[in-house]
C-alpha cells in the first residue's frame, strides 16, 4: 500500500473516531493515560496497561488512538500510544502503520512508526520485511532493518545472517554486531561463513569483533583456534582479544593464560578485565589467581578484583595486600580490603586498628578507616590521631580536619592547632 493511500485510510479511521468517541473510548483513554502517568515504565504498570490495551476490540484501535492523542497529555500519551501501536499492528499492521506516518510530531510520530513496525515483525517478519524492502534507502530505513535483523537471529539465525549478507552488499549501513552476537552463539559456523562472505569494510569489521567475542561464550577453544589463523597485524590482534574477552566469561583461568601470551600493550588492560569478570563469578578464586601473577600487573589487579566483589574474608587478604610492592596500586588495593573488613565488622577492625601503631602502615589503615570512625567512633579517632610520629601527624593532619569539618563540625575545634 503506498503511503499516500495509507494517509488517506488513516485520515478515514481518524474521521470515524472523532465521530463515534463515545464514553467507552474515553474511558478507555484516561486508563491508559493513568497507568502512563502512574509508572507505565515500571513493570506492574506495563502488565496493567498491556492488559487494558489487549481488551481494545479491533474496531476501536483508531479510536482509541485518537483519543490518546487528541487528548493533550504529551508523555503519557507517547508513551500509551507507543504500546498500543505495537499490539495494534499486530493485529492489523497497515491502519497502525498508517496512524503512526499521520502523526504530525515528529518524534512521536517516530517512536509510534518504530513501536508497530516491531509489533508487525514479531507477528509476521516476512510480511514486515518485504514491506520493509519496498521503502526508499535512507538511514531510517536501516535503522528499522537493524531492529528487525535482530528479531529475525533470535528465530532464524540462517535467515538473518543471509538477510545481513544481502543488506550489506547492497551497501546499506546496517549495524551488524547484534546480530552477529545471536547467531554466532546459535550457530558459530554458519555465522563464521556469513561473516567471510561479506565485502571488506566497516560492517564486516564490527562483525568479526561481536563474532569472536560471542563465539568464544559458548565454543572458546573453537574460536581461539579461528583468531589465532589471523596474521598478527591490528585486525588480529583486536580479534584475539575479543576471544580473550569472551572466553572470560566461561573459563576466567584459561582466558588469564591467554592474555599473559598476548602483546605487552594490551596484557594489562586484559587482565584487569578478566579480573573484574572473574570477581563477579568467583572472587576467592580471582584472589588466588591473582596472587601468582608477576609483581608489575600483581596490585592493579587486586583493585580491579576488590572494586567489583563482595570478599567471603577479606581480614585475610590483609597480609598478602601489604606485602606487595609499593605504589599506589598497593595503597589502594589495603584501603580496599579494610573498606570491605569495616563493612562486615568494624568493632573487629578497631580493636585490630588500636594494636598497629607500631605497623609502618598504620598511617594508611587510619586513613582508610577515618571517615567511619569519625562518624561512630570519634573518640577512637583522636586517640589514634596522637598515636601517629609526628611527622606523619603533620601529613595527616590536613586529612583529619577535612573529615571532621565534612562529617563531625561540632569536634573540629577539639583539633589542636599545628605546632
Amino acid at each position: 500500500m503506498s503511503n499516500s493511500r495509507r494517509f488517506a485510510l488513516t485520515a478515514v479511521f481518524m474521521g470515524l473516531a472523532l465521530v463515534a468517541n463515545g464514553g467507552e473510548t474515553d474511558a478507555r483513554a484516561s486508563r491508559l493515560l493513568d497507568l502512563a502517568s502512574s509508572g507505565g515504565y515500571l513493570r506492574d504498570e506495563r502488565w496493567k496497561m498491556a492488559e487494558e490495551i489487549s481488551a481494545v476490540p479491533d474496531a476501536q484501535m483508531a479510536e482509541t488512538a485518537t483519543a490518546l492523542l487528541a487528548s493533550g497529555r504529551r508523555t503519557d500519551a507517547g508513551q500509551a500510544l507507543h504500546e498500543l501501536c505495537f499490539v495494534w499492528a499486530q493485529r492489523a499492521p497497515e491502519p497502525a502503520l498508517g496512524f503512526a506516518d499521520a502523526i504530525s510530531e515528529k518524534a512521536l510520530r517516530d517512536t509510534c512508526r518504530a513501536s508497530a513496525f516491531r509489533g508487525w515483525a514479531e507477528a509476521d517478519w516476512k510480511a514486515a520485511r518485504a514491506w520493509l524492502d519496498k521503502q526508499p534507502p535512507g538511514a531510517a530505513r536501516d535503522q528499522v532493518m537493524g531492529g528487525l535483523l535482530t528479531l529475525v537471529a533470535g528465530r532464524d539465525p540462517h535467515a538473518a545472517l543471509q538477510m545481513l549478507q544481502e543488506e550489506i552488499v547492497r551497501g546499506r549501513d546496517i549495524q551488524t554486531s547484534e546480530v552477529m552476537k545471536i547467531c554466532a552463539k546459535r550457530d558459530p559456523a554458519a555465522a563464521v561463513k556469513a561473516w567471510e562472505n561479506l565485502p571488506p569494510g566497516k560492517a564486516k569489521n564490527s562483525a568479526r569483533e561481536s563474532l569472536a567475542m560471542n563465539w568464544a561464550k559458548v565454543q572458546p577453544e573453537d574460536a581461539w583456534r579461528w583468531a589465532s589463523g589471523f596474521p598478527d597485524d591490528k585486525d588480529g590482534q583486536g580479534t584475539r582479544r575479543n576471544v580473550i574477552l569472551g572466553t572470560a566469561e566461561v573459563a576466567p583461568d584459561r582466558a588469564a593464560l591467554l592474555a599473559l601470551q598476548s602483546p605487552e600493550k594490551d596484557r594489562k588492560e586484559l587482565l584487569e578485565r578478566i579480573a573484574w569478570t572473574w570477581a563477579r563469578q568467583d572472587p576467592d578464586a580471582a584472589v588466588r589467581w591473582a596472587g601468582g601473577l608477576p609483581e608489575d600487573v600483581r596490585p592493579g589487579i587486586f583493585v580491579a578484583i576488590l572494586n567489583r566483589s563482595t570478599l567471603a574474608n577479606p581480614k585475610s587478604l590483609l597480609p598478602s595486600m601489604t606485602s606487595l610492592p609499593a605504589g599506589k596500586d598497593r595503597d589502594l588495593a589495603v584501603s580496599l580490603v579494610i573498606h570491605r573488613w569495616s563493612d562486615e565488622d568494624f568493632d573487629g577492625v578497631k580493636k585490630w586498628l588500636v594494636q598497629q601503631p607500631q605497623s609502618p602502615d598504620f598511617p594508611l589503615f587510619l586513613l582508610s578507616c577515618m571517615n567511619r570512625l569519625a562518624e561512630q567512633d570519634p573518640e577512637l579517632l583522636f586517640t589514634l590521631f596522637e598515636k601517629l610520629p609526628d611527622r606523619e601527624k603533620k601529613n595527616m593532619r590536613i586529612h583529619f580536619k577535612m573529615t571532621l569539618d565534612q562529617l563531625r563540625p561540632d569536634l573540629a575545634s577539639r583539633l589542636a592547632p599545628e605546632k
